[in-house]
């Protein structure tokens, strides 16, 4: 399959390996890794739009998309002022590797802690459990379909 617009079209096919991947999770397939699947799909929308790429994304400011049902993640007294912001936190922490990942003592992973310097002074810190990171990887896509194909 082409691409018409790269990021856009890879935040489409993100959602469906997301859903594919759930539905063999909750059908007992034991060799279905949703949490891999979750990491890797937020990694790559968040790493892939260029940095030139970024002001493509609306400059919605948090506040809205929290009071739209959006997780709070963030635990530092920084916070990102709009989703752009937002994605450039969590696109440092992940591309620079800044994540701990919490298991519990069967080494089910259960929770995500981030961490980045965003425009070289701002410290951010970001917490959340498995399906929080479920929630953000699909809001974000969903904004990268809209956002993304309404620009190309």
């Amino acid at each position: 399959m082409e691409y018409n617009d790269l990021v856009s079209d890879f935040a489409k096919r993100t959602l469906i390996n997301l859903d594919h991947i759930k539905r063999h999770e909750l059908a007992g397939d034991e060799e279905t890794y949703f949490v891999t699947q979750l990491w890797n799909s937020l990694a790559g929308l968040i790493v892939l739009p260029r940095e030139v790429e970024l002001d493509r994304i609306q400059a919605i400011p948090m506040f809205e998309l929290i009071a739209e049902g959006w997780p709070d993640i963030t635990t530092s007294d920084w916070r990102p002022d709009t989703l752009p912001e937002f994605v450039v936190a969590m696109r440092n922490a992940v591309s620079h590797w800044n994540v701990t990942f919490k298991a519990k003592p069967s080494h089910e992973i259960y929770e995500l802690v981030m961490h980045s310097t965003v425009k070289g002074r701002n410290q951010w810190r970001g917490r959340m459990s498995v399906g929080v990171l479920e929630d953000v990887a699909r809001r974000v896509a969903a904004e990268f379909v809209r956002d993304f194909a309404a620009a190309a």
